[in-house]
């Protein structure tokens, strides 16, 4: 569909267009984590999701600078390369060659040898588990899925604030240059590439629920900090805080939800986890700017701290509600 892009001038087609291709293009995100999920055993799924996101913050950091060349060049070679990366991806998942196996089935000999953080016992624990849930035959019906999906919108509501609020207070506000926050932005990006996938291995056999309450209250403590102080090195410092959270808290909800959700229709659920991510993507950053503009960054600040707490209360009362419906994670 971006090969087409260039030849359309009506406005109003654009938009058209756009909503096709978004819907389309979306449709690739629950269907990846999908693979995701039946492609690593459960010991293994948090590393997995987190080397996912690596590559979705390489292509985030290569993609704009690629897409600049390109738009000196002739704007309309962005469209044309990029349909061309999009091609080429669906063709190698079209022919690669992936082993065949059961989800819930773990090869021991393999285990044996690459997971020492996990015991037979534990994993054979994880896969009775999963194997053993039970879901109703409509998601909308499925009131702990819900309440999950429910606990997850403050927190990332918080974690857009990095695209809403923290530009315009650190520019305008602040007065820095955009060059002082595209350089903030680099800190996050750059310890995502070299941190992440080494903390989500180390912390494979944590479990779910824990990670979560952990990674939400260190994006809440992460942008709360700034309502003390607007000194540029000291925002840097917040900075590395809630990118640990956001390390720590996306894997993690992706892993849960993998967790959660019946083999048989975990595009389904994936469908609906990805869904609040972009329901607070459409709502954050607007929800951010509003506060900051009509009641000030400390304001906004503490506000952040308050909507994460809010997630993390609900995570630990997932403990109980997890036993209740024996989900427990161990």
């Amino acid at each position: 569909m971006l090969f087409v892009y260039p030849f359309i001038t009506d406005y109003y087609l654009i938009l058209g267009y756009t909503v096709v291709w978004a819907v389309i293009s979306e449709a690739f995100r629950p269907a990846n984590l999908s693979l995701i999920s039946k492609e690593s055993e459960p010991a293994k799924r948090k590393t997995s999701f987190a080397l996912n996101r690596l590559a979705i913050n390489l292509g985030m950091s290569i993609g704009p600078v690629v897409g600049g060349i390109l738009t000196t060049i002739d704007f309309k070679l962005l469209f044309y390369v990029d349909g061309l990366t999009s091609v080429a991806a669906g063709l190698f998942l079209m022919i690669a060659r992936f082993d065949p196996h059961e989800t819930l089935s773990i090869d021991r000999n393999l285990s044996l040898e690459n997971s020492d953080a996990v015991s037979f016992e534990k994993k054979d624990e994880i896969v009775n588990r999963e194997s053993s849930i039970k879901h109703p035959e409509s998601i909308l019906k499925d009131n702990f899925f819900l309440f999950f999906l429910l606990s997850l919108i403050p927190v990332n509501i918080v974690f857009f604030q990095h695209i809403g609020g923290l530009p315009i207070y650190i520019v305008r506000d602040l007065g820095y240059s955009g060059a002082v926050f595209g350089f903030l932005s680099a800190i996050n990006t750059v310890i995502i590439i070299f941190v992440e996938v080494p903390l989500n291995n180390a912390m494979a056999h944590w479990d779910d629920r824990k990670a979560l309450a952990l990674g939400a209250i260190l994006c809440g403590i992460g942008f709360g900090l700034m309502a003390l102080w607007g000194n540029i090195y000291f925002i840097a410092f917040t900075i590395v805080i809630w990118t640990f959270g956001e390390m720590i808290f996306f894997p993690a909800s992706t892993s849960f939800t993998s967790t959660i959700s019946p083999e048989n229709r975990r595009g389904e659920y994936m469908g609906y986890f990805q869904m609040t991510f972009s329901l607070a993507l459409m709502i954050g950053p607007w929800l951010g700017t509003e506060i900051l503009d009509l009641l000030g960054a400390q304001i906004l600040w503490i506000f952040t701290f308050i909507l994460s707490s809010i997630s993390v209360i609900i995570f630990f009362f997932f403990k109980k509600k997890g036993k209740e419906s024996h989900i427990s994670a161990g």
